[in-house]
């Protein structure tokens, strides 16, 4: 759902509660929702390249999935990011935040999630809890990272070629010219019922996502 954008001037981001901010730079590659005025809305922290992730997470507190503008009329949709990579094709985000399959799979309750960012590395992020129960809040540990070297998509498949192998996400040594790269092939699996956390209610379908023909995210 998220559209991609490259800002032309420095922007400032906050959290949900807005008592702290982060500067981003022009030239920032972001994705997020807009309205009908060119304004951003809302910026997808996991996709933002991998440097600049590191200073939004370090200051922006326990919301650290998504952040919004301070100022409302900011332009920043406008501007269009329209590089087709393995990040952004036809200025749309190539691939969701998938998270980590497990067997009890449940909405908003995941164990770790994968992204891919705008300086094209496919991350790795582990749930961290605060608090009792997790009752203050939850947030994702940016744990591991790899270069995406090459990038194959098509109308059934995801296929990235890392430069290293990484922590949480199976990978397959391959040879691709002269190089060894490390394979994630991304297909779409079986669908599965998925229930609310606390009561069991069912809330609906999820879509097991295979990487190298077996199951290990969903969507």
């Amino acid at each position: 759902m998220w559209n991609t954008y490259k800002t032309t001037k420095p922007f400032k981001i906050t959290n949900e509660f807005r008592h702290k901010t982060v500067t981003l730079p022009a030239g920032t590659v972001v994705s997020g929702l807009s309205d009908s005025n060119g304004n951003l809305n809302t910026v997808n922290n996991m996709s933002i390249s991998t440097k600049k992730q590191k200073a939004i997470f370090s200051k922006l507190g326990y919301n650290k999935t998504i952040s919004y503008p301070v100022d409302q009329e900011n332009g920043i949709a406008k501007n269009k990011y329209l590089r087709n990579t393995a990040y952004s094709y036809n200025s749309r985000e190539v691939i969701p935040t998938l998270p980590k399959k497990t067997v009890n799979a449940q909405y908003d309750d995941y164990p770790a999630i994968i992204n891919v960012t705008a300086d094209n590395y496919l991350t790795y992020h582990s749930l961290k809890r605060y608090g009792p129960d997790g009752r203050y809040g939850i947030n994702y540990a940016y744990t591991s990272a790899s270069k995406i070297k090459k990038f194959i998509r098509t109308k059934s498949s995801l296929t990235y070629y890392l430069d290293k192998p990484m922590s949480g996400v199976t990978t397959k040594r391959v040879r691709v010219g002269k190089h060894y790269r490390y394979r994630v092939q991304l297909t779409i699996g079986k669908s599965f019922g998925m229930f609310e956390k606390y009561n069991g209610d069912p809330i609906g379908t999820g879509n097991t996502i295979n990487n190298n023909g077996k199951p290990e995210f969903y969507f």
